[in-house]
């Protein structure tokens, strides 16, 4: 699900089950926000993305597994290539 704004603000979620060998995380909830414009023939979108998996109980030397990402791409179309 995402919910945009005419000004390039936009934020969202996805939810999703997981199987993880060796965890009991069953599912992951991604939350996201970022912005996206135009500029001088290029589109930009910066956004970040948080993963959390709700229910996983971290169990000895196992990593965590909720993380933060922080992402910025830049695309351009040429003809019908982008």
């Amino acid at each position: 699900v995402e919910i945009s704004h005419d000004s390039g603000v936009y934020v969202g979620a996805f939810v999703s089950n997981v199987r993880f060998a060796g965890t009991d995380a069953r599912q992951e909830i991604d939350l996201f926000g970022g912005y996206r414009f135009a500029l001088a023939g290029f589109n930009f979108d910066v956004y970040g993305i948080w993963y959390t998996y709700p229910g996983f109980t971290r169990q000895g030397s196992q990593p965590r597994l909720n993380f933060f990402e922080a992402v910025a791409e830049v695309t351009r179309e040429i003809g019908p290539v982008t």
